[in-house]
């Protein structure tokens, strides 16, 4: 992670600020709402209104495989991701916790923002998240993995495009998901649930 004071983190301020000042208003509009495509852990219980809704969110990024790629059909990767991302949140907020990072905006005050957050940076948690969800489905779907790497990407960016992360904390997060998911395929369980949703899949 780059020092505050660093010439880095003054770079990526910089290229912060040019985004702030060239975005569309379409473009803000478009990150607001990826702002608000996320699985929440804490919504467990299918009588909250939440919860559909919730799980559902763990699909958006694949939305372009096709029509048959809902959580209706697939219930078994559904279940798997839920699992999976709950997980992935928990060693991202240790990060978050361990470092610490300023927001952007908290160290540059012409940084402007729609959201202010009360957590740190590092690493960004969209970022890590939609890398996770990208690197699974691109095992089930190895055709279409730079496509959905594109999709975790396109997550990313709109957090910068927002001014609430700095380059360095999306890249973390791709790193850190890359290393997530392989650490998942040494734990025995997982790999027995991932080949239950490869049936699945191929049933599709």
């Amino acid at each position: 992670m780059p020092a505050t004071s660093s010439k880095r983190t003054r770079a990526e301020i910089d290229y912060l600020l040019e985004l702030q000042r060239t975005r569309t208003p379409e473009e803000l509009a478009w990150s607001l709402k990826l702002a608000g495509i996320y699985y929440d852990p804490t919504v467990i219980n299918p009588a909250d209104k939440k919860f559909a809704a919730n799980r559902d969110n763990l699909f958006y990024l694949g939305r372009n495989l096709g029509d048959w790629y809902r959580r209706e059909n697939l219930p078994k990767t559904c279940d798997l991701m839920s699992k999976v991302i709950h997980d992935s949140m928990v060693y991202m907020v240790e990060f978050k916790l361990k470092y610490a990072r300023p927001r952007p905006y908290a160290v540059e005050p012409k940084l402007k923002v729609e959201q202010p957050l009360p957590h740190g940076a590092f690493p960004s948690g969209h970022s890590f998240g939609s890398y996770v969800n990208a690197e699974l489905i691109s095992r089930l779907a190895p055709d279409r993995r730079a496509e959905l790497m594109d999709a975790g990407l396109e997550f990313a960016w709109s957090r910068e495009l927002l001014g609430v992360h700095y380059p360095s904390d999306s890249e973390a997060g791709r790193l850190w998901a890359e290393d997530f998911v392989k650490f998942l395929f040494e734990n025995k369980k997982f790999a027995r649930d991932f080949e239950a949703v490869k049936k699945e899949w191929a049933q599709k």
